[in-house]
């Protein structure tokens, strides 16, 4: 992006907050291990997003997928 390059060039360091930190050294992975899957606009929910597990066949769009909820 151009204009954070102008600024860090300018600056000598790169724009952030001033009350950023890090909420995770690493993305949290699904009880499989794998990523979730992170979809916006959402196909189950097309005015937002969708956030969910392909379950344990790792396939997203299958029966086993983890909507979460409860």
């Amino acid at each position: 992006m151009l204009v954070v390059s102008i600024i860090v060039i300018i600056l000598g360091v790169d724009p952030r907050p001033a009350r950023w930190y890090q909420l995770f050294k690493e993305m949290p992975t699904d009880p499989w291990g794998n990523g979730y899957i992170y979809r916006n606009p959402g196909m189950k929910n097309p005015g937002g997003y969708d956030l969910f597990s392909a379950g344990p066949d790792r396939q997203a769009d299958t029966g086993d997928d983890d909507w979460g909820g409860g």
